[in-house]
């Protein structure tokens, strides 16, 4: 063999065991961090093996095998998924797979699988994994592998990616409906302390919208432009519903940090300006969620009052103006009972509560009921067509609110400058300098034959902080939830609610999660009445009488009643559900 070759052979044997060094010590470090992440001298292998077994299991591995995997240790399991999910080379297939098993974790029926429900039981367990998810940040985890999936899909987004991103929004959702402990600070995470609606839910909706209009677009040209049109399928409408629900939810009582949202609100126009009869009368339910994200949001209330930063990035899209021109005439176009379903999609209470004490809900109240009395008044003169507004009707509308909101206005003044005076703000001369209150009425009309806008909001607050740990301190430090008085419903705009009565809370008329009674014979969700005692003094808000906190009394029996109402809901969805996933859990 002359010199030539045995350098060549040596050279192959070198890299050889070169590989093979490189291999022991990744193997070393791999039982290192294995001991120091699970605690065991097994080393990575519970991380090699989930991956293992979703693979053999056809990317289909379901929340109930890892349970029985990591041996019915929630914690482990819960922690072993986040791990695996933080690994960025992992197959596309496997990062949807970790997403579907983590909406098992907070599904009813990966629980009562033998039909059983045990109440406190299952509460426990929603309430283990709200702190697990909390401690291990479990949300923004999910995030980052469900962000890449949603943004560098084409545009036409396929059924397995629909299936992650409303997987993961419907985790949050459930976390929230079924916790009894701590759901308030986990629902202002979403917002605070998590990039979910700026990285998924933004963008999923606006690919979701995407889809419909270029639908209808392409509907409409293929006459002159024969070319495959895109199909609207089912898993859009639903995202549509799902991204809508996760943005109100997020947004309730935020503040400052909801108003950092209205920059980007620009999806509520483009939906408004989709086809009335082939898509909104047909999806009423999505008409009813987005103006449940705009009174959660506050944006028809106009830009007075807001931080300039935040104005000055708004397109003219985002403005209430615009907002309210498209709404009040896309009402008036809507069959009567398309527009009963929105609005009694808007006021029912389901899990995610909505801002019946914000400006919006008066103004979105107002502009209904009145549209519906002009629609009612069409129909009892016997139009054989569906009623819309005439001009008279409109000029009226028109007249009747910009009266009714003139005078909500100067009556929050009013609140505002009483308020001053009892706490010592105000000196004699500004007393003696209150102008009267005919002086006050709003005199700018921003929408011409629309009404007004003028609307002033409580305060402006500071724009939304930078870093995560500031905007934590101020939700839970600055941050105060306005209470209203219960308002009565327009008789004709009553809808049927599937929610029983006597689960919704006396106050604002949401499902309670844990419900108390008070010796004037009314219920109400603890947290609510016990911001109202914090608020407004010790009294009933219902009956006037005195009440104070240790009064309220835990009802047991109500609460396990609503628990099995929610967990029976959430079964019986979830059957028509498991037919159009692709994954089971």
């Amino acid at each position: 063999m002359c010199a030539k070759e045995v350098t060549a052979q040596k050279g192959i044997l070198t890299g050889a065991l070169q590989r093979m060094n490189k291999n022991w010590e990744q193997i070393l470090t791999d039982k290192e961090q294995g001991r120091d992440l699970y605690g065991t001298s097994l080393g990575r292998i519970h991380e090699y093996m989930v991956v293992l077994l979703s693979r053999v299991c056809d990317y289909k591995f379901t929340t109930l095998q890892l349970i029985e995997f990591s041996s019915e240790r929630l914690s482990f399991a819960l922690f072993l998924l986040s791990t695996v999910m933080k690994v960025v080379g992992y197959e596309r297939e496997f990062r949807m797979n970790c997403i579907t098993i983590l909406k098992g974790f907070s599904s009813p029926i990966t629980y009562f699988t033998d039909g059983a429900v045990q109440h406190q039981e299952f509460a426990d367990r929603i309430n283990s994994l709200l702190s697990q998810v909390q401690r291990l940040n479990l949300l923004q985890v999910a995030c980052d592998a469900v962000a890449p999936l949603v943004t560098s899909s084409p545009m036409f987004l396929d059924a397995t990616t629909h299936i992650a991103a409303q997987q993961f929004m419907n985790f949050a959702i459930d976390v929230y409906r079924f916790a009894t402990i701590g759901a308030t600070g986990f629902r202002q995470t979403l917002l605070v302390n998590t990039a979910i609606v700026d990285r998924v839910v933004l963008p999923y909706l606006l690919r979701c919208m995407a889809v419909v209009a270029k639908h209808f677009q392409m509907q409409t040209a293929y006459d002159t432009d024969p070319k495959p049109i895109p199909k609207m399928t089912k898993e859009v409408c639903v995202g549509m519903r799902t991204a809508l629900d996760f943005l109100a939810l997020a947004s309730f009582h935020m503040g400052s940090h909801s108003q950092a949202l209205l920059p980007q609100n620009v999806f509520t126009l483009d939906i408004l300006q989709l086809p009335v009869n082939e898509f909104l009368c047909q999806q009423p339910e999505i008409l009813s969620r987005l103006l449940h994200v705009n009174v959660n949001l506050d944006s028809l209330a106009g830009e007075h009052g807001l931080p300039p930063a935040i104005v000055s990035r708004m397109t003219p899209g985002c403005q209430a103006s615009n907002i309210m021109m498209h709404l009040a005439q896309l009402l008036a176009v809507l069959p009567m009972e398309t527009l009963v379903q929105v609005y009694a999609g808007v006021i029912e209470s389901r899990a995610i509560p909505i801002a019946k004490d914000s400006t919006s809900f008066d103004i979105l109240e107002n502009l209904i009921v009145q549209t519906t009395e002009a629609k009612q008044r069409g129909t009892d003169c016997g139009a054989d067509t569906i009623p819309v507004l005439s001009s008279t009707d409109l000029d009226k509308l028109t007249a009747d609110l910009d009266k009714q909101f003139e005078q909500l206005t100067m009556a929050k003044e009013e609140v505002q400058f009483i308020k001053q005076a009892l706490n010592g703000d105000l000196g004699s001369s500004d007393i003696q300098s209150r102008p009267s209150t005919a002086s006050q009425a709003c005199s700018t009309r921003l929408l011409g034959a629309l009404p007004s806008l003028n609307m002033t909001r409580a305060a402006a607050t500071p724009e939304r902080p930078t870093t995560a740990e500031a905007r934590s301190a101020d939700i839970f430090t600055s941050q105060t939830v306005k209470l209203s008085m219960p308002r009565s419903i327009v008789a004709p705009m009553k809808g049927p609610t599937g929610c029983p009565k006597d689960f919704k809370c006396a106050i604002n008329g949401h499902v309670m999660k844990n419900p108390v009674d008070s010796p004037t014979g009314h219920t109400f969700e603890r947290e609510t009445i016990e911001y109202w005692l914090h608020q407004n003094g010790s009294v009933c808000p219902i009956t006037g009488k005195p009440l104070t906190k240790e009064e309220l009394v835990l009802n047991t029996k109500l609460q396990h009643k609503i628990s099995s109402w929610l967990i029976k809901e959430a079964l019986s969805s979830s059957v028509q559900d498991e037919q159009d996933d692709l994954y089971a859990f």
